[in-house]
């Protein structure tokens, strides 16, 4: 896609980081503040699409250690949007193309094992990209605020490289 910057989002992408959170997330429920939490937080990375120079989306990703398997390190995509009218033009292919390379790069150098995200089960259109990126569903699942299921999927991550002695 021609025109398209990614980049690492800046204090003053605070307001558009929250205004999309409301158009994207509305039928979830009021992620406005957690995202706004998570921009400020700096273990999470927000990378900010622009197409023509404007503002048309965003990505979230951390790196964690689950509670549930403290030595399993993981990274997560925390929200992944696009501006409804520029939506269908590649902008959120790009963004998780730049977050599983990231996560690969990370994985790398510090054995992540897998990138993990939640996704509305009704959420066909972010289903299919996931899926067409290799995201494969885990029996995990949970819900959000206003109940609608949420589908748990993951992407394995090459293991650390270890070097062998050749003979």
């Amino acid at each position: 896609m021609t025109g398209l910057v990614l980049r690492r989002a800046r204090p003053e992408d605070a307001d558009f980081l929250a205004e999309l959170a409301g158009e994207a997330f509305a039928t979830y429920g009021d992620y406005r503040p957690l995202i706004a939490a998570w921009a400020d937080d700096p273990f999470v990375e927000v990378t900010l699409a622009e197409s023509d120079g404007a503002r048309a989306g965003f990505a979230i990703l951390s790196f964690l250690r689950p509670g549930e398997a403290p030595h399993t390190k993981v990274g997560d995509l925390l929200a992944l949007a696009v501006a409804a009218p520029l939506r269908g033009r590649g902008i959120g292919r790009a963004l998780l193309t730049h977050v599983v390379a990231r996560a690969r790069d990370v994985a790398r150098r510090e054995g992540i094992s897998a990138l993990r995200l939640a996704v509305a089960e009704g959420n066909t259109a972010a289903r299919s990209l996931f899926e067409s990126a290799g995201f494969a569903y885990r029996d995990a699942e949970g819900s959000y605020p206003r109940g609608q299921k949420a589908l748990h999927m993951s992407l394995d991550l090459p293991a650390r490289a270890r070097w062998r002695r050749l003979i």
